[in-house]
């Protein structure tokens, strides 16, 4: 919330800096920052980003703090442009990264990784001694964005505090951190400044009995080197499905005959169904073929590539051919996997044939669930503003198990917001997901982010050590939120469809 001092600050320095409709437009926003009606404030925040003045953007920072997750989402967006040094200072300080408010912190943490100016890395560094892990790692990811960028502060200029300060203080975390996400973070972070140094420390990461620290050693290894055939047939035998999911991709970034015969071999021999039809997607943009499953084609196709053939790129399929759809006409292609429904409120809404969304829901379950195979594991966790797992993990899909989770989920009658945020992190949690597949119609309603726009790239940055796709099916879905969903979905290796009400 804005004080009322700071306001005070606003409205004199607009009145000598600003033409007199500017000066009377930011007091105007000043004062609706006080108003009791959420979306009243949020505009305000957007109006006061758009003036950009230097009074104006702390009243932004401040806006971090306010109490509803909607306007704080939006001063955290508004920050990207932020382009004032000492407004950075306010979100460097006590109103932003060093916040007594944990989630303030954390949203200051995100948003210094966006930013328009340079931003100093000893700064930054604070950040690193916070007691939240949460806050740690988003400070590593600014640093890691900010690095990526030349922004941080005399890192195009090599004078020296990059080196001398942020690295090594980087290069601690890495070494001494007990977190596995932490550390993973921190390679990250360490190759944006300095790849040589990441590749000499992804070496040891490939050793490392954390999966996240394994994965971000291989997404550094693959970034800067060709994959030795020897380190990539052991990878293909790692016992993380997670980091085997990061091969896949590797294989397919690096596009040559080795790849190309190491997917055939993930193809024929990978016990998980989600990695097996990724190999097969692989192989189809990278041959422009359009065989199925049958390992026969594919290996002999394989065997015929020159020595220096190089694939060219393909679009992604929309829908992979030849498998069954089920679950709202999606495919089901995975044997690990997480069902998410949304029972926010608009899923209760009758239809004009005395239906709802939430009957909808339930037989597009009783056909997923139907189809999954014995040895396929599964969890179902409908979520309003928190989410309600039917259990703690996934469970093996034998028949007292798809009767129980099904008739329970069809006398489930918990309504209220919709946090989907929430709900996607329980499910991250389960080591064996590799898929979550959630049903929506398109727009959270509650939890910690709101905002798409915010929501989705922490999402894939959650889940880059931690390779899970995203399914959805959007149903009723406003047009203006299916880009969002499809980022998710694209960027995690998943798929969208949407279903219309008329066409049920």
């Amino acid at each position: 919330m804005a004080t009322e001092w700071l306001k005070w600050i606003l409205i004199v320095s607009a009145g000598l800096s600003l033409p007199g409709g500017e000066s009377t437009k930011a007091g105007e926003l000043a004062d609706r920052l006080e108003n009791k009606e959420p979306a009243k404030r949020r505009s305000a925040v957007t109006g006061l980003a758009k003036i950009g003045d230097r009074e104006s953007w702390k009243l932004v920072v401040g806006a971090l703090s306010d109490g509803a997750e909607q306007v704080a989402d939006q001063a955290q967006l508004a920050l990207g442009a932020l382009d004032d040094e000492v407004a950075l200072r306010a979100l460097l300080g006590k109103r932003g990264l060093r916040s007594k408010e944990v989630g303030v912190r954390r949203r200051a943490a995100e948003a210094l990784g966006r930013v328009s100016i340079a931003v100093s890395g000893t700064d930054l560094l604070r950040g690193l001694g916070d007691r939240d892990e949460e806050v740690r790692r988003r400070v590593l990811w600014s640093i890691e964005r900010l690095a990526e960028r030349e922004r941080l502060e005399g890192q195009s200029e090599g004078d020296g505090e990059v080196e001398r300060r942020v690295l090594p203080a980087v290069r601690r975390k890495w070494g001494g951190s007990r977190s596995a996400g932490i550390r993973a973070a921190s390679l990250m972070a360490i190759d944006a400044i300095d790849s040589r140094e990441a590749l000499e420390l992804a070496a040891e990461g490939l050793e490392d009995r954390r999966v996240e620290v394994r994965a971000a050693s291989l997404l550094v290894t693959a970034k800067h080197t060709e994959l030795a055939e020897e380190l990539g047939r052991k990878l293909e035998l790692d016992p993380s499905a997670r980091v085997r999911s990061l091969l896949i991709e590797s294989y397919e970034a690096l596009g040559n005959r080795e790849a190309a015969r190491a997917l055939v071999r993930i193809l024929a021999g990978d016990a998980r169904i989600r990695l097996r039809w990724s190999a097969l997607g692989a192989l189809r943009r990278m041959s422009g073929l359009k065989y199925r499953m049958k390992i026969e084609p594919w290996r002999a196709w394989a065997e015929k590539l020159p020595s220096r053939w190089r694939a060219a790129s393909k679009p992604a399929e929309e829908t992979p051919s030849g498998a069954s759809r089920v679950f709202g006409g999606m495919p089901l292609l995975s044997d690990r996997i997480a069902f998410l429904f949304d029972l926010s409120g608009s899923l209760w809404n009758k239809r004009a044939d005395g239906t709802t969304r939430k009957e909808y829901a339930d037989q597009q379950l009783k056909l997923a669930l139907g189809s999954l195979a014995e040895d396929a594991r599964f969890n179902i966790i409908p979520y309003t503003k928190r989410a309600f797992p039917w259990s703690d993990e996934l469970q093996p899909a034998n028949e007292r198990n798809l009767t129980r989770a099904y008739q329970d989920f069809e006398n489930c009658t918990e309504s209220g917001q919709g946090n989907f945020y929430e709900a996607a992190l329980l499910a991250l949690t389960d080591p064996e997901v590799d898929t979550i597949m959630v049903l929506t119609d398109g727009a959270p309603t509650g939890g910690e982010i709101w905002s798409l726009e915010l929501m989705m790239p922490m999402l894939l940055s959650q889940t880059r050590f931690n390779r899970v796709r995203f399914d959805a099916i959007l149903v009723d879905a406003p047009n203006g939120l299916i880009r969002h969903w499809r980022d998710l979905a694209v960027g995690s290796g998943g798929q969208v469809i949407v279903v219309e009400a008329d066409s049920r």
